[in-house]
């Protein structure tokens, strides 16, 4: 017959600190990485930005993944995205379509056109920034998959 107490184990005899080791680290910027969906590179490619209404907008993509983006330039940007107001503390996705090319490994430039949905809006050191997660590519998802294994990125 087993019997069950109701008391607390004892947990006196042993005791869980952090552990700081480089397997750790490793663990934890994994997960960083999960959350986002995939891994970044830092990179510097310009970008047309056409929002589903108003007249496009020129900024630079400043990182990028097989999942997504961040583009950066002045107000106009998060003006003509979300409609001449600035939501950067109530910041409400909107869809677009991005234009842009990547370096092909002949030297060629290939177009990408994806649509994304912004996934936040913030201002760092008087330049706009919009973090956009990709929906639906129309056009060069290979080339961009093919340029990111070019830099390292292989997930």
């Amino acid at each position: 017959m087993a019997m069950f107490r109701d008391e607390p184990a004892n947990t006196s005899s042993f005791s869980i600190d952090a552990i700081d080791t480089p397997q750790s680290r490793r663990v934890e910027s994994t997960v960083r990485v999960e959350l986002r969906g995939s891994p970044r590179i830092e990179v510097t490619l310009p970008v047309q930005i056409r929002p589903r209404t108003g007249q496009p907008v020129l900024a630079m993509i400043t990182n990028i993944s097989r999942t997504g983006l961040r583009a950066e330039s002045n107000q106009g940007l998060v003006d003509t995205l979300f409609g001449g107001k600035v939501r950067l503390q109530d910041h409400a996705p909107v869809t677009a379509l991005f234009r842009f090319t990547v370096p092909a490994a002949d030297g060629e430039d290939i177009l990408v056109e994806v649509h994304g949905r912004t996934v936040y809006a913030r201002l760092d050191s008087g330049r706009y920034q919009v973090g956009v997660q990709f929906l639906e590519f129309s056009t060069g998802r290979d080339a961009l998959i093919d340029y990111l294994a070019s830099r390292g990125i292989h997930q």
